[in-house]
């Protein structure tokens, strides 16, 4: 019976050269299985994966060994006899590839199936750009699962295409490929003493306690105060000072000015402000021309360093006085958690702005990938203990306030289990018939990851026979 698939330009029914005529008893307007005198040389290039070779003229005598070196000819047809092609497929430019053809004389033949299974991951078929109509008879196109590079399973994707018609096609996507969990870093160094943070410097006689170095891996930290020093010492004699400089509109820990537990003590340092936890997750992922790109979980903010102590006034006593100690650190701000990756779809047609007809075909998907799981930020360093004041009679210098902790990140979206993914702006949304809709066998779609705080999970996803990637 007729098929009524026509390419769209060049003047021609489905899949004849564009330059030569039908020679007698051929109608390009059906199906090749229908019309034998079409499953010629001037209409068409022929592929045998067995007996073929890439150098041959692809005749029917001596066919190519390869479906992409056929396309490489330019014949608006390709014949292809029954075989499995472990090589990945790109049309674009169009063209006819009809399977169902036995090697022995290319007679048609339901049961020669013509696989195109490459063994690496990435699109077992692609239609990239195609302005004129692409027909894929009597194929099956099966992908790998999804990795690490390349975490989507997807059998055939078109994208930028006018025209596509997929008939008799069995598709089948292996699994996604699971989302990365988060990792937390550091921004400070440990173990540091005392308290997971250099404490100040203790006073001694006619000398001050000098402030100790603060470090966080960021950079970013505030000076202790130094303790106050007496006349004998004239490079220390001066009087304590805070710490600083201000952050976050935080002053550190004020000098001391006065006796031990009336003023003389050094002020401790205001802890520093949390980081913020990564933003809600909201979309599923994303179709474009480059393919399906699955959410994963955004990441939160580094934590706040806290103010360092101020600096422990001293005693002058005579003969000579007493140091005051110097204020400690404040802790580092804590890093936050790194970023999820969402979890690998599968996929068995993926369509991007291309007007896409499957009829009597068969897809099948594999499962998708889990997402990764977020965490919470690393806890804010401890701040450090004051010196102490000479002699227990100066007094000591201020406790470094705590470093506020890094920001969660929120967990990757699960993978995708869908027969038919399409987002169409631009073209009419795909047409699948009754027999299709009932020949698509589900895996089950991945489980969102979990965020490293309340409400900051994953999206979950479906599992469906067709699905407008806009709603995702």
């Amino acid at each position: 019976g007729d098929s009524g698939l026509s390419l769209v330009t060049g003047g021609g029914d489905a899949g004849h050269t564009k330059d030569a005529a039908a020679p007698p008893g051929c109608d390009l307007s059906k199906d090749p299985k229908d019309s034998a005198p079409c499953v010629v040389d001037s209409v068409g290039v022929f592929v045998d994966g067995t007996s073929g070779a890439d150098s041959n003229d692809g005749t029917r005598a001596h066919p190519l060994a390869h479906i992409q070196a056929a396309l490489a000819r330019g014949s608006m047809r390709v014949y292809v006899c029954a075989g499995t092609y472990a090589e990945r497929v790109k049309i674009t430019a169009g063209v006819g590839v009809f399977g169902g053809w036995r090697c022995s004389d290319f007679s048609y033949d339901a049961a020669s199936v013509v696989s195109i299974a490459p063994t690496d991951a990435g699109y077992a078929v692609e239609i990239a750009d195609v302005a004129d109509g692409v027909i894929l008879e009597d194929l099956s196109v099966a992908a790998v699962s999804g990795t690490a590079a390349l975490p989507s399973s997807v059998a055939a994707f078109a994208h930028g295409s006018a025209a596509i018609t997929m008939k008799r096609a069995v598709v089948l996507a292996g699994d996604g490929y699971a989302g990365t969990s988060s990792v937390v870093g550091s921004n400070y160094a440990a173990p540091q003493a005392p308290n997971g943070n250099p404490g100040g410097s203790q006073g001694s006689f006619g000398i001050a306690g000098l402030p100790p170095a603060c470090t966080c891996m960021n950079g970013v930290h505030s000076s202790p105060g130094r303790g106050f020093g007496i006349p004998i010492d004239p490079v220390t004699a001066r009087l304590a000072t805070a710490g600083g400089p201000p952050i976050a509109g935080k002053a550190g820990g004020a000098a001391g000015s006065g006796t031990c537990g009336a003023g003389g003590t050094g002020g401790d340092g205001a802890s520093g402000v949390a980081g913020n936890d990564a933003a809600t997750p909201v979309t599923a992922g994303a179709l474009t021309a480059q393919g399906w790109a699955s959410s994963g979980g955004g990441t939160g903010t580094i934590g706040g360093p806290a103010q360092a102590g101020g600096g422990g006034d001293g005693f002058n006593g005579a003969p000579a006085g007493e140091g005051g100690g110097s204020g400690a650190c404040g802790g580092c701000g804590g890093a936050p958690a790194s970023l999820t990756t969402g979890g690998g779809g599968s996929i068995a047609v993926l369509a991007f702005e291309s007007g896409i007809t499957l009829l009597a075909s068969a897809l099948t998907t594999g499962t998708g990938g889990n997402g990764g799981n977020g965490m919470a930020g690393q806890v804010g360093e401890a701040g450090g203990t004051g010196g102490m004041g000479g002699v227990g009679v100066a007094c000591s210098g201020g406790n470094g306030g705590n470093g506020g902790n890094g920001g969660a990140s929120a967990g990757g979206a699960g993978g995708v289990s869908i027969g038919l993914l399409y987002l169409a702006k631009t073209v009419m949304a795909p047409s699948v018939d009754v027999a299709t809709t009932n020949a698509i066998t589900l895996g089950a779609a991945g489980t969102r990851g979990l965020g490293g705080a309340p409400g900051k999970d994953g999206v979950a996803v479906p599992a469906e026979k067709q699905q407008d990637a806009s709603s995702l």
